[in-house]
């Protein structure tokens, strides 16, 4: 409580409700104001990068070849965070990625204009390897998640997605900010 005046103060200062700017851009001015002025949280925060683009369609063959090597859930940590550590029952707020095995982008967060991807982790909103795999990282962190087809959409993929059934997915994922549900 004692933190909350000086922050919207700060979301204030910080042009945060300002329509014309970029959401991306805000929120990633603005948790880098903050984290300035609030010890430890990590100010190594990564700028939102948009990502190059994948094959404009999905390569049936390849994914066949690819997928037979992720039968696992597995986690890399490209970059780890030091800021808040996200938990079952908190708000994660996220920019990602997500691949087919061939490098096909079904769904991505990491164009211009795209607002963070929030969700509470536990309360089955998304595909369950993408919520175990965020589980754990800290605020600033950049992971990459392997995630099998039965810890993905498995037999039935999403309709009118291009996500053959039972295909692996991988995801990279930036952990922004981390808030209580109540926040």
């Amino acid at each position: 409580m004692r933190f909350s005046l000086p922050i919207i103060v700060l979301l204030f200062a910080a042009g945060c409700y300002n329509p014309d700017v970029d959401v991306a851009k805000r929120a990633y001015e603005t948790s880098r104001l903050m984290n300035k002025r609030v010890k430890g949280i990590d100010t190594r925060l990564p700028p939102p990068e948009m990502d190059k683009p994948g094959p404009q369609n999905p390569d049936p063959k390849k994914i066949a070849e690819e997928s037979a090597k992720i039968t696992a859930f597995k986690v890399e940590d490209i970059m780890v965070g030091s800021g808040a550590l996200a938990s079952k029952g908190m708000v994660v707020y996220v920019r990602y990625r997500g691949e087919l095995p061939d490098g096909f982008v079904f769904d991505t967060n990491r164009r211009p204009n795209q607002d963070l991807l929030s969700f509470t982790i536990g309360d089955g909103s998304v595909v369950k390897g993408f919520d175990r795999g965020i589980e754990g990282m800290r605020v600033g962190g950049r992971r990459k998640i392997y995630v099998p087809a039965d810890m993905g959409y498995g037999p039935d993929p999403m309709p009118g997605s291009r996500i053959p059934k039972n295909c692996p997915l991988i995801f990279y994922v930036d952990l922004m900010f981390v808030s209580k549900p109540e926040e």
